[in-house]
């Protein structure tokens, strides 16, 4: 497991800026890819946000299902 913030991701510490630039890159996580099988056959599996705060979602091929709202 990979533990970090799904709100608010500060990468600014890893960034190559001048020392004049003051900007921040902050991210929100808002789509996970996870992959079942071995490298030669398998199955993906897409959670998304809809739009931005909205919403996460389970897409599997055709079948969409919108995950409970306690889950952020």
């Amino acid at each position: 497991f990979i533990n970090y913030p799904v709100k608010d991701f500060d990468l600014t510490e890893f960034m190559q800026t001048t020392s004049n630039n003051e900007e921040k890159f902050i991210y929100d996580l808002v789509a996970v890819s996870s992959h079942t099988g071995s490298l030669t056959w398998g199955h993906y599996i897409a959670y998304a946000r809809q739009q931005i705060n909205g919403p996460w979602c389970k897409f599997d091929d055709h079948c969409v299902t919108q995950l409970s709202s306690n889950q952020d």
